[in-house]
């Protein structure tokens, strides 16, 4: 009875060994239903985003391959980028509540760490935007390794979720995946859904783009971008 049961086991273990077996290089798969992610970093949704495309002389570019759906409800943005840096590293600037901040339209911030985090990582930060009428909100960031340990991680689930503020902002909110695809190289995947009064895709598609050069720069020990 226990030979047959293995071997059902192993016959049930086939399809998804092969599954792995044919995946690329520029296809990493994420199981967003995956038991691995804490309650609330699963990924927003399957990322449409493709990787971005390796040349002869880089097979892992840093650049950023965005979709985008501004015709959606709610409005979407995937994106996918690769920045030639281990895990830890790129962890370490998403970490840094500068880094995630929206410094292309936010005119004043302010961060108040989670005191204890319900995860790795917490803050919540709150944004005033100096536009027609100035808007307040609430922005709650949270971060876990869900692969390899807190000091080498292999892969890191992250959720921005607004949490308080403008009803003129109805739903915001990002999940950020890091994956290490190679030896010292991360992936960062990146699902932004958003419903507001303007019904804009543009913005958002704005701060997916800023969020992976200033994780990049920092990443490797360069300023973060400035925005007139």
């Amino acid at each position: 009875m226990r030979a047959l049961i293995q071997t059902l086991s192993s016959i049930a273990l086939i399809p998804l060994l092969i599954s792995l077996s044919a995946c690329g290089k520029d296809e990493v798969v994420v199981d967003d239903t995956s038991s691995i992610y804490p309650e609330g970093l699963a990924p927003l949704a399957e990322n449409t985003a493709s990787a971005p495309a390796s040349t002869e002389g880089d097979p892992w570019p840093e650049q950023l391959s965005v979709v985008s759906d501004g015709e959606a409800e709610p409005m979407w943005v995937h994106a996918r980028g690769y920045i030639q840096a281990p895990v830890a590293t790129v962890w370490a600037a998403l970490a840094t509540p500068e880094v995630v901040v929206d410094r292309r339209v936010v005119g004043e911030w302010t961060v108040q760490e989670d005191d204890p985090p319900r995860y790795d990582v917490g803050f919540l930060l709150h944004y005033l935007v100096f536009d027609v009428v100035t808007v307040e909100f609430d922005l709650q960031w949270d971060q876990a390794v869900v692969g390899g340990s807190a000091a080498a991680p292999t892969q890191v689930a992250a959720r921005m979720t607004k949490v308080d503020g403008t009803v003129f902002i109805s739903l915001m909110e990002c999940s950020v995946l890091l994956v290490e695809v190679a030896e010292g190289v991360t992936e960062v995947q990146l699902v932004y859904q958003l419903e507001s009064a303007t019904g804009e895709i543009e913005p958002a598609a704005a701060y997916v783009t800023d969020l992976f050069g200033s994780l990049k720069a920092v990443a490797h020990g360069e300023p973060l971008p400035t925005y007139d």
